[in-house]
């Protein structure tokens, strides 16, 4: 069974907040605008690129 779309367990998740302020140095990340959304929890590992996709790259995409 493809594993790939199902969520992490919630050891695993975490917030959008706690990823801001974990790589806020060595990934250069700064939040610029509205903080309504930072505590949104990150269930999935596998990031998609829909930008690429519109551009005409699927090469990224993967169904899932």
């Amino acid at each position: 069974m493809d594993n790939s779309s199902s969520e992490a367990p919630p050891e695993q998740q975490i917030t959008v907040r706690e990823l801001l302020e974990a790589g806020e140095d060595y990934l250069e990340i700064e939040l610029v605008a509205g903080s309504g959304g930072l505590d949104k929890r990150i269930t999935h590992a596998r990031i998609q690129k829909p930008g690429l996709a519109i551009t005409g790259d699927v090469s990224f995409i993967h169904p899932g």
